[in-house]
């Protein structure tokens, strides 16, 4: 519950950005800053997420033998000298930045430095709290940046000026002063070492550098791979379809990926320092027990939530964005087939990081781009749309089983109670069905804030009762095989 309302308090202000973008600044500023933000996106996931995936799977080591702080100032050094060479490529492209992203070029070197030094070594910190287990710090920092990050972009607009990039510097300034609370936590916890010249060497000197990059550099093409599968179409698409109608895809998207975030991140924060507790403790073999765990859980909650999206989703979005925005339904239904998908992939693909064969992760990117490029191509789709969208879904399917077969093959078999997840969406879609139905006959009024208040509590009402009986079932289950 804790986790759920961390992440709760997070969406929520996700959710509240662009909100506020798309009301102050139109709907054109918030494609915009999409579009910015996934270009970042594409820096962090190729250059820099894979070292930080490293920093989080070492990171009791790093601890345990005193060199935590020194690798995170090699860490920060390496992302500054690459914010300085991205800086300077992106001055020579300074026109295309002002006509496409609608950011004056004095801007950008802020915008970079801040997206890369700053926020990087931030959200890296941040997950550690995790996996120290210090849930009181963990949640009391995410908390505050996620007040922080809409509070003072939103004080500069009214104050300042209505422009993007006047939000963009407030959320700079908010990723700096938590940057700064953190390190001091950290630092307050003892989880530090005092610098020397001496120690400095020995840490140079004994880092595993081979075993670094054998585990970053796969796990760097293939995050490279994976936005070009689950971003890189944006690009396109943009294009294709005008900024008006990208940013009803955004607004969409938003909404599904921002409840899907929340189902990700909890059972992430659960179950990772489990997973990274085991690992330090024994064999791989110690490892899946909470990985599979974690699937079962993920699979379950993301029906659920597939569920309440479906039954409220188009009524939410009204009752938050407004009558303004048009049909957003078609693309939040799109959004949810991606976002399923991408969580549930994700996840799965998580046991190359914890058997340290990153490589392993090329089956399903490889599998995912072809024959998604083979779809986009040869099925004669209605629109460019669901051409891109299901063309992704399709291909992620076609690379969901060749990787679960791989991992068969490795000994990584996933087992999990698929009796459950099978109960959970016969649960989930007749209450979807059921409750569409009654509430509107119910309801006098087309009230959309009433349908979306009580069908989202009966909604959930339903699903913790499931839950809680079901998990009566299996605890007597499994007593009863034990005695047996």
């Amino acid at each position: 519950m804790t986790h759920s309302g961390i992440r709760g308090s997070i969406l929520a202000a996700s959710l509240a950005s662009t909100v506020l973008i798309t009301r102050l600044l139109g709907l054109e500023s918030l494609a915009q800053y999409n579009l910015i933000l996934i270009t970042f996106n594409l820096i962090t996931f190729s250059l820099i997420g894979p070292i930080g995936s490293y920093i989080h799977r070492m990171f009791l080591d790093f601890i345990a033998a005193k060199t935590l702080l020194l690798v995170l100032i090699l860490f920060a050094f390496y992302l500054a000298s690459l914010s300085i060479i991205i800086i300077a490529c992106f001055s020579v492209f300074g026109v295309v930045l002002e006509n496409y992203y609608k950011v004056e070029g004095a801007y950008v070197g802020l915008l970079i430095f801040s997206n890369i030094v700053i926020s990087c070594l931030f959200f890296t910190l941040l997950a550690g709290f995790n996996i120290l287990d210090r849930l009181l710090a963990f949640g009391i920092t995410s908390v505050s940046y996620a007040i922080l990050s809409l509070l003072i972009p939103y004080l500069l607009l009214l104050y300042v000026s209505q422009t993007l990039v006047v939000w963009l510097i407030g959320v700079a300034i908010t990723q700096l002063i938590m940057l700064l609370v953190v390190l001091v936590l950290l630092n307050r916890h003892g989880f530090f070492e005092k610098l020397s010249i001496d120690l400095a060497r020995k840490v140079v000197g004994k880092l595993d550098y081979k075993l670094a990059l054998n585990f970053c550099v796969p796990l760097a093409a293939a995050n490279m791979l994976g936005f070009l599968l689950y971003n890189g179409f944006r690009f396109f698409l943009v294009e294709d379809i005008g900024v008006l109608q990208y940013g009803r895809f955004v607004v969409g998207y938003t909404v599904a990926a921002g409840f899907f975030g929340i189902i990700e991140q909890v059972i992430t924060a659960i179950y990772q320092p489990k997973i990274y507790s085991r690992l330090t403790s024994g064999s791989i073999s110690f490892g899946l027990a909470p990985w599979n765990k974690s699937i079962e859980n993920l699979v379950v909650y993301l029906v659920t939530m597939s569920g309440l999206l479906l039954l409220v989703g188009e009524e939410l979005i009204l009752v938050v964005y407004g009558n303004s925005l048009g049909d957003v339904g078609p693309y939040l239904n799109l959004a949810i087939c991606l976002e399923w998908l991408r969580v549930i992939s994700g996840a799965i693909l998580f046991y190359f990081q914890i058997s340290k064969r990153t490589s392993g992760l090329y089956y399903f990117y490889f599998v995912s781009i072809l024959l998604s490029g083979i779809f986009l191509s040869f099925v004669p789709w209605d629109s460019r749309v669901n051409a891109w969208i299901l063309s992704i879904v399709l291909g992620c399917c076609a690379g969901l089983v060749t990787i679960i077969f791989v991992i068969a093959r490795r000994n990584g078999f996933i087992n999990i109670d698929y009796l459950r997840i099978i109960k959970a969406i016969l649960v989930c879609s007749v209450s979807v069905y059921v409750l569409d139905y009654l509430t509107k006959t119910l309801l006098s009024s087309q009230s959309s804030e009433m349908f979306v208040l009580i069908s989202t509590l009966a909604f959930l009402l339903i699903f913790v009762i499931f839950n809680f009986f079901d998990s009566k079932i299996c605890v007597v289950e499994k007593s009863n095989a034990e005695s047996k």
